[in-house]
């Protein structure tokens, strides 16, 4: 029988915006992607008094969802910073909810772009089909 779940097994990812780090990433079960779906885009609708006015509100959330990418993705890394006391430490992206804002530009969207490949959000996003 063919095995349907996410396996537990990580794929490293040497990072070239900064060598000598990597990043081993898992893939995200389809919960997962259903849940980062949701985060993307958060919806309300509201109506209004007699007039009965309707209005559609849609907020991009694209912080929450780099945030709920790394927490769920990143099973290993070696990033680290430099704290206010001169101290080496690990970035923790599972217990340190702005660990995002830490990280340079360049880095964040190489990462970005490993987590997407893995996912193959790319694909999603191009025909709009959600697999």
């Amino acid at each position: 029988m063919p095995i349907a779940t996410v396996s537990s097994n990580s794929e490293r990812y040497d990072l070239k915006s900064l060598p000598g780090a990597f990043v081993a990433l898992v893939e995200l079960s389809q919960g997962q992607i259903m849940k980062r779906q949701e985060i993307a885009i958060g919806q309300s609708m509201k109506k209004s008094g007699k007039g009965n006015t309707d209005t559609m509100d849609v907020q991009i959330h694209q912080r929450r969802v780099t945030a709920y990418e790394y927490t769920h993705s990143i099973v290993d890394h070696n990033l680290e910073y430099e704290d206010r006391n001169g101290n080496v430490v690990l970035i923790d992206f599972q217990k340190d909810p702005k660990a995002i804002d830490k990280i340079r530009g360049r880095i964040g969207a190489e990462i970005d772009g490993y987590i997407k490949e893995l996912n193959n959000f790319d694909n999603e996003e191009a025909d709009g089909s959600g697999n």
